[in-house]
């Protein structure tokens, strides 16, 4: 008579934060850029359906697929898709998991329970090809309004500027000070470039975003672990904003701050989307300041550039009637 084994439950919070884990023990943080954007840009992952962009936790997993990082080809296709379009994938690929997280509101059978409903996680994953793994898949073709280099960092400083953000420049380090809730930022000839500037400036107003009257997370003390909770979900966050406003994300990488990371992801198997969960919802919160993308000559108009440097960098002349998004002059920002 033959005995039936059961087959021990998958528990998927722990598969991903598994493979977060593992590419972190490798030394690198596995959504920044280890690619050159002279040969690929830089965009958020998106379904290659209906073009819109993975969020949360998808998005920062995604990021770590070799093809993503190689081609500068952001799509991803369900199974579905592909078969839909009459594609087929090439031989030997093997799709990239991805999740689905809700919160199932179930009545509660305990007759002694306080609550007539009990909340519980539901996850479920499923595959995603990149583009590049499948046959007869067009080409990518980026969307068609782009920015030019130098209105990436001119989206910043806008985006600062509208934020209200109290932002003071001056010596050799990058904070935010929630006590008195200021951002502090190096001048912005001490950066090595705009790329560096721009993930520092949005990474301090991930932070920003924590202060108590916005969406009120626990800051905690430089090295303690609410401290390197919320360290993580700036660093996403900056990474999502980037991704969202076509910059290449350039933060410094310290060593202590990964095993920082590491201890708080070892400790705790759901930590990693919640992290990510908060750090989209501190990206969303960000992009409501973020002025529309425009084209080279509005945007040279509102930034008041000379007419010797808009014939220098090839901007079209004809401006806009629409209302320009104001851009004032502080000593942050910009190709000044």
């Amino acid at each position: 008579m033959s005995t039936k084994t059961t087959k021990p439950k998958r528990d998927r919070f722990q598969e991903a934060t598994d493979r977060i884990i593992a590419l972190m023990e490798d030394g690198n943080t596995p959504w920044r850029k280890p690619w050159d954007e002279n040969k690929a840009g830089f965009n958020l992952p998106q379904n290659g359906g209906s073009k819109r962009p993975y969020r949360s936790i998808n998005s920062a997993l995604l990021m770590c697929h070799p093809s993503f990082v190689e081609t500068g080809d952001p799509r991803f296709f369900t199974f579905n898709q592909i078969k839909e379009n009459g594609w087929s994938l090439e031989k030997g690929t093997k799709g990239t998991k991805v999740y689905f997280f809700k919160k199932l509101e179930l009545d509660n059978e305990d007759p002694e329970a306080k609550e007539d409903k009990k909340v519980i996680p539901f996850l479920r994953d499923y595959p995603l090809w990149h583009a590049s793994q499948i046959k007869g898949c067009p080409e990518y073709t980026p969307r068609e309004l782009k920015q030019q280099d130098w209105q990436k960092p001119l989206r910043v400083k806008a985006t600062l500027d509208a934020s209200g953000a109290d932002i003071k420049i001056g010596g050799i380090r990058a904070y935010y000070q929630p006590s008195d809730d200021h951002i502090q930022l190096p001048p912005e000839q001490s950066f090595s470039n705009e790329e560096g500037w721009a993930s520092t400036a949005l990474h301090e107003l991930g932070h920003w975003t924590g202060h108590e009257s916005r969406l009120d997370r626990q800051f905690g003390l430089k090295g303690d672990e609410a401290y390197a909770r919320e360290e993580l979900r700036a660093e996403l966050a900056s990474v999502f904003l980037c991704g969202e406003l076509g910059i290449s994300p350039e933060l410094e990488q310290h060593a202590s701050y990964l095993d920082n990371w590491l201890s708080v992801l070892k400790e705790d198997k759901h930590e990693i989307f919640r992290a990510a969960s908060d750090a989209q919802k501190i990206s969303d919160f960000v992009m409501d300041y973020v002025p529309e993308l425009k084209t080279g000559a509005e945007l040279a108009e509102e930034a008041d550039l000379p007419p010797h440097m808009r014939k220098e960098m090839g901007i079209e002349e004809g401006i806009s009637d629409e209302c320009p998004f104001i851009v004032n002059q502080p000593v942050y920002g910009g190709p000044m």
